[in-house]
């Protein structure tokens, strides 16, 4: 879902609600030779992340455009299968058996994209969207420094309230 806002006729302020759906596998460690942690488990995260960017557009017309800004994601469900590993001293092996995995939060990207348009039925336009969205923040919460980069391409319909 987008909203679009302002009246220039070369720019625009792109407010954006989406809601993602990972799967994955993920495995980590972190810790010396005495003790340490990590997992080795099957994911389904889902997020809803919100967004703010500036579009600019390429001519009067505002078919097509280039945007770039930011998104912060919420995690909204995160389902593990498989086992959380504790080393050292009073060490445990926990299964997860589709639980929710609290080592995994949500991130915050810098989102970059260009908008076509296909047609335009009075305010309303229709638009092919490809699309980079690059994490600045890591998804893990207790081994933090990895992070994403995700590719898209979305069809959508905007209405455009300036005309």
């Amino acid at each position: 879902m987008f909203a679009r806002t302002g009246h220039a006729r070369n720019r625009s302020l792109l407010f954006s609600a989406e809601y993602c759906q990972y799967a994955f596998h993920l495995k980590y460690h972190n810790g010396g030779q005495g003790a340490g942690f990590g997992a080795d488990v099957d994911v389904r995260m889902s997020l809803i992340y919100l967004g703010c960017a500036f579009e600019f557009f390429a001519d009067s017309t505002r078919k097509n455009s280039v945007l770039v800004g930011v998104q912060a994601g919420l995690k909204y469900q995160c389902l593990a299968t498989g086992a959380n590993k504790n080393y050292g001293p009073g060490a445990n092996f926990a299964p997860y058996d589709n639980s929710d995995l609290d080592d995994l939060r949500g991130d915050i990207r810098i989102q970059f994209g260009a908008r076509v348009g296909l047609f335009r039925m009075g305010n309303w336009n229709s638009f092919l969207s490809p699309l980079a969205n690059v994490s600045i923040t890591s998804m893990l919460k207790r081994s933090p420094g990895s992070t994403a980069i995700d590719f898209g391409l979305s069809l959508g319909v905007v209405r455009d309230r300036a005309n």
